[in-house]
């Protein structure tokens, strides 16, 4: 653990104390940390993470906002989340974070609620699935994953004999007279600081708590009344869904069984991050793509690769691509410290290393790539497509929606992250090449001694240039280059354990939350 990461994690630690007091004094309760960390753990490691950032390093390097309002309440998570990206909400915390501030009056306040998009007929559907919960939710378990497929919810409810209902989305936090109360984000308990950065957190922090834990929270709890199943599983709800967290967190207090699942490829399994740890620890049992850290991680079977295995088979190939290059992308204002680019990391290393892996390959191998950027990577500022259009060197375009359909044409697949693709890749046995700034990109030791073992079969490169060698290289003969027993070895390994698939994953997955 590095020093960043252990600042924060004090941090985490010490002030989801206070606010645990704080909020059962504000809403007449007694709860645990336990209780709470379920609730605003999510929220408040990531806010740690960002203010920590802020306020040593005095990122972003802009002028202050001259904005007049004081403070911005985010709604909730979500909408911390998504604010968190924006430049205008980086600046207003800079200016409640820098070293050099003058007294904020807090005499001026905006609330703000960034909604995910939600459409009639899926909202029709969770009011139908809330009132069968209410009726029949003794004994049940909810599953609630926006990864299984609609086809695998269905035949879960079935093969479980109507014990699992599924939600494939849930409904937002109720919004009916949202307002906020100066004098309820006022400290009721004594806290104390031992230096600048807690001193800043003490001044700001309940003036940036989200509406639904502070004054929101009596119409959220009621919200979910009466939905208090036996078991709850989830990959993403337990900290991205409001009205969940609250159900998660009653189920907890009455010893009922939380069931956590892993949603996506690296930085899970191959390293390690504080959000993470929350997510792990904030369960009784934590199901992996096929990796075990600690006694409640148990290594299972992962239903998106299955899911996307079973995809591409049933993909019909109308598609000439040579070679698949699929990039990503992040927030220009990402915090620091974690295994995975900053903000400022992305642009100088990660961009740059893409555009010197497109430049150092020859013209014959540019007319056979073909780029897929990330889908929200205009959201986030960075504009990939157009940079590289801007090399002017005849990289085109991935334009097919369907990554399925993309990635089953291809004859070989360049990635330059460790994120969910990689993995997928290998999970269909398609050639892959691998490339990243090892400063940037992080892995643990385990993880290291596959990356080894990659580079020695030319799978992973430390360079962009090395990458690109190696495909001119194999050009006329990648089958081979890949059907080599010492690759397969390498391969089986890989996806044994970070991307385990099954087709009858479930029967498995029934069986295994039902223990």
């Amino acid at each position: 653990m590095n020093k960043i990461t252990a600042c924060r994690e004090l941090a985490y630690t010490k002030y989801l104390s206070y606010l645990t007091r704080q909020l059962n004094f504000i809403h007449g309760v007694s709860e645990g940390s336990e209780y709470w960390s379920l609730i605003i753990g999510p929220w408040l490691m990531e806010y740690i993470n960002q203010t920590e950032f802020i306020f040593r390093t005095g990122e972003p390097n802009l002028n202050s906002s001259s904005s007049s309002i004081d403070y911005v309440v985010p709604f909730d998570y979500t909408s911390f989340v998504l604010l968190r990206n924006e430049l205008d909400f980086n600046i207003h915390l800079k200016r409640c974070y820098s070293r050099k501030k003058k007294n904020i009056s807090a005499s001026s306040w905006m609330m703000v609620y960034r909604p995910s998009r939600q459409v009639w007929y899926k909202r029709f559907l969770i009011i139908f699935l809330e009132f069968l919960l209410r009726k029949f939710i003794k004994n049940k378990v909810i599953l609630v994953d926006s990864m299984i497929s609609s086809s695998n919810y269905i035949l879960i409810f079935f093969k479980s004999k109507f014990k699992f209902i599924s939600f494939p989305v849930a409904l937002h936090a109720p919004t009916k007279n949202a307002n906020l109360c100066r004098s309820t984000r006022l400290w009721k308990i004594s806290v104390a600081s031992n230096n600048d950065y807690e001193a800043a957190l003490n001044e700001n922090i309940l003036n940036h708590i989200p509406y639904v834990y502070v004054e929101g929270f009596k119409l959220l709890k009621l919200s979910v009344k009466g939905i208090l199943p036996m078991k709850l599983v989830s990959a993403t709800g337990m900290y991205g869904n409001e009205r969940l967290k609250v159900v998660a967190a009653e189920i907890k207090k009455r010893k009922g069984v939380l069931i956590g699942l892993q949603h996506g490829g690296g930085p899970y399994g191959v390293s390690n991050t504080n959000i993470i740890d929350i997510e792990i620890n904030n369960v009784d049992k934590y199901l992996t793509w096929g990796w075990e850290t600690q006694s409640n991680t148990k290594a299972f079977y992962s239903f998106r690769t299955s899911q996307f295995i079973d995809s591409v088979k049933k993909t019909t190939n109308t598609l000439s691509i040579k070679y698949l290059y699929v990039g990503t992308s992040c927030s220009k204002f990402q915090f620091d410290g974690f295994p995975q680019p900053s903000g400022v990391e992305f642009e100088d290393d990660y961009i740059a290393w893409q555009h010197r892996f497109f430049l150092k390959l020859s013209k014959s191998i540019r007319k056979k790539i073909v780029y897929r950027g990330y889908p929200y990577d205009k959201e986030y500022g960075w504009n990939q497509v157009k940079g590289i259009k801007n090399l002017n060197i005849g990289i085109r375009m991935d334009a097919e929606v369907r990554y399925s359909k993309s990635i089953s044409g291809a004859s070989l697949v360049v990635c330059d992250n460790l994120y969910t693709t990689f993995f997928e890749s290998l999970s269909i046995d398609k050639p892959t090449i691998l490339f990243f700034n090892d400063s940037c990109w992080r892995v643990n030791e385990e993880f290291e001694i596959l990356l080894l073992e990659m580079e020695e079969v030319g799978i992973f490169h430390r360079t962009p240039e090395s990458a690109a060698s190696m495909i001119e290289s194999i050009d006329a003969n990648i089958n081979e280059w890949w059907g080599s027993d010492k690759m397969v070895l390498i391969k089986n390994k890989i996806i044994l354990k970070y991307a385990r698939s099954q087709l009858n994953i479930v029967e498995l997955f029934i069986n295994e939350v039902s223990k």
